[in-house]
């Protein structure tokens, strides 16, 4: 098999909300030649300005982020890492974590 020497975008990434408190789902379909994906974070409900976090790294194609301030929107985006190549950015998606916020 030929050596994959450039990776495509990650599509079609969706977020929906945990069945947890403070958990957001993210997953996407594998993208050809991956063999991680890095995935980034950022609270939704600031300014623009607000800077991308690395939240993980992972080989698999969907991921649970946990810990999250409860009622809050999430954004995240994602590349896919090869054996020597990345992807660039996928689009950003958002969702909404669930939980009470302490009284």
């Amino acid at each position: 098999s030929k050596r994959i020497t450039a990776l495509k975008d990650p599509e079609h990434v969706r977020a929906r909300t945990g069945s947890r408190h403070g958990t957001i789902i993210v997953r996407w379909p594998p993208v050809r030649g991956a063999r991680m994906y890095q995935l980034y974070i950022r609270r939704a409900d600031v300014h623009e300005g607000e800077l991308w976090q690395p939240l993980t790294l992972t080989s698999n194609s969907r991921y649970e982020a946990t810990g999250l301030d409860p009622l809050t929107y999430y954004s995240f985006k994602l590349c896919a890492i090869g054996t020597s190549t990345r992807s660039g950015m996928s689009s950003a998606v958002t969702a909404l974590s669930i939980g009470r916020k302490a009284a």
